[in-house]
């Protein structure tokens, strides 16, 4: 056993992408048998509307899977805790309001105070009515990792039973494509973490030295963290390796 790695236990997740939202789906997906489409938009029936629409794309994603991850028979819970990740957040909302600046236009008030990386999380904690901390951060292609570091530490250090982690992402703006170093996808992935060891899917992660390829080729750009060990969680495998920013990752299940 590796005492660096990270161990979770993993009650319930949930995640969306165009044209994949079931569990059916995203194991048809796990199998290559379904690829998300190109655009959509997630339903929010339980947003009231005034608020719903105030949600980008990437808000509505995160909202979603929180709200999903967090019903259970039909009723909402809410967790002692909550870890809102993207690693380029509002960026969309807040190049428009650049090019808005760069043309000497006024600036939308709404949409200046919806582009901080915290929108997800305030948001989410207005349509939830949850009042519960909660944690954003960045933290480039290692985000999920880092997200569910910070998890681990709330469930050991503070007194959290359960702690709600969500990874939002969305195609970068068309002319900063040319800078991206992964696969481009619109896609929201919520975990549901407890204490204890005798709770849901136990998962675990360790970093290990190994090159990490540079890749330049569009066509050859690696699948965001998030998808990869989405991925992992639905194959047979116990244990996987996944590039990260510095360092690969090895991940294992229920060992």
């Amino acid at each position: 056993m590796d005492d660096n790695a990270i161990h979770l236990n993993v009650n319930q997740w949930y995640a969306w992408s165009p044209g994949i939202e079931s569990s059916d789906d995203w194991e048809a997906w796990a199998r290559k048998q379904r690829m998300p489409l190109e655009s959509g938009v997630p339903e929010l029936p339980f947003v009231k509307p005034m608020l719903r629409r105030r949600l980008s794309q990437l808000s509505k994603m995160a909202v979603k899977v929180a709200f999903e991850c967090l019903s259970k028979e039909g009723q909402q819970v809410v967790a002692d805790r909550t870890v809102f990740c993207s690693r380029h957040g509002e960026l969309t909302r807040t190049v428009g309001l650049l090019e808005s600046l760069s043309l000497d236009e006024d600036l939308s008030p709404t949409g200046f105070s919806l582009s901080v990386h915290n929108a997800a999380s305030g948001l989410y904690s207005i349509a939830n009515k949850d009042k519960s901390p909660s944690v954003s951060l960045a933290a480039g292609r290692d985000t999920l990792v880092e997200g569910l570091r910070e998890a681990s530490m709330l469930l050991n250090s503070d007194d959290a039973e359960t702690v709600l982690v969500v990874i939002a992402e969305e195609p970068l703006p068309e002319h900063l494509l040319p800078f991206a170093d992964e696969m481009q996808r619109s896609f929201a992935l919520a975990l549901l973490l407890a204490r204890g060891d005798n709770t849901g899917k136990r998962l675990s992660f360790s970093s290990f030295d190994s090159p990490v390829e540079v890749l330049t080729e569009r066509a050859g750009l690696p699948e965001p963290q998030s998808l990869a060990v989405l991925n992992f969680l639905l194959s047979q495998e116990t244990e996987c390796k996944i590039p990260g920013a510095r360092s690969s990752w090895v991940w294992r299940q229920n060992a």
